[in-house]
């Protein structure tokens, strides 16, 4: 373990290095001055926009899926949803495989599906209880979409990668989080936290390898403003000074 001002100063490198994202000033009318564009974008509009698409969609009543059909129907849903994140709040979710082949490969690491339905519903609900003028619903709605964004991302590492370094970049996008900090900077690890233990309790004993590792490393980037594009350039650099933190995440079980 090195002593504090050799981690600070590492700390302080990568950060330089990466191009520090500014931090965002939030006016009372509920815009944002985003440094990552450089310029004060609407993104409480976008985010408003979203609500009411996602507010539209049907809840999910069945909780176990058992069948081809049934999952077809669940993909259906929450891909919809994936495509109104990605369109107005840059979410890039992995979508579920709709397909035979795609529920047989899901299957295998899948043991319980509820909490990848409750995730969705959580969703639609947040985005149902939106009101203009109301900030509080309106980070409830960011909440729920971070959460949704990184359990597919963990799902989606789990089946089709499975490498550290692959899995942070998933979940990084998935969660939005080079816009989060703007939206709900406070939240990041409570999002993190119960993404992690939610998918923890839907996929088969021990298939959830390095969940710790690749979380963590997500908030790391987080908490010191550096780009992912840094990490995919440096990432055996950044995951040195993240370890010699020893970060870890708060604990948070499953409702």
């Amino acid at each position: 373990m090195k002593n504090a001002k050799t981690i600070a100063f590492m700390l302080m490198s990568i950060v330089v290095a990466s191009g520090c994202i500014g931090q965002s000033s939030v006016q009372n009318n509920g815009s944002s001055n985003n440094s990552i564009t450089g310029s004060t974008v609407a993104i409480n509009d976008l985010s408003y926009q979203a609500a009411e698409e996602i507010g539209s969609f049907q809840l999910i009543n069945e909780q176990s899926i058992k069948s081809v059909d049934q999952y077809t129907q669940l993909g259906d849903y929450t891909n919809a949803a994936i495509d109104v994140l990605k369109s107005k709040m840059n979410m890039d979710i992995p979508k579920l495989d709709t397909t035979q082949a795609g529920y047989e490969k899901m299957s295998k690491f899948v043991s319980k599906w509820a909490p990848l339905v409750n995730g969705y519903n959580n969703l639609v609900l947040s985005a149902k209880a939106v009101e203009r003028g109301n900030d509080t619903s309106l980070q409830n709605f960011y909440k729920s979409s971070a959460v949704f964004g990184a359990e597919f991302g963990l799902i989606y590492y789990t089946v089709f990668s499975g490498v550290t370094y692959e899995g942070v970049g998933i979940v990084y996008r998935a969660t939005g989080m080079q816009n989060l900090a703007f939206r709900c900077g406070p939240c990041v690890s409570v999002i993190l936290s119960q993404a992690n233990w939610a998918v923890r309790g839907a996929l088969v004993e021990g298939s959830a390898k390095d969940f710790d590792e690749v979380m963590n490393i997500v908030y790391y980037l987080s908490e010191n403003k550096i780009k992912i594009e840094e990490f995919k350039l440096n990432p055996d650099k950044i995951v040195k000074a993240y370890e010699e933190l020893n970060i870890t995440l708060p604990s948070i079980p499953l409702k």
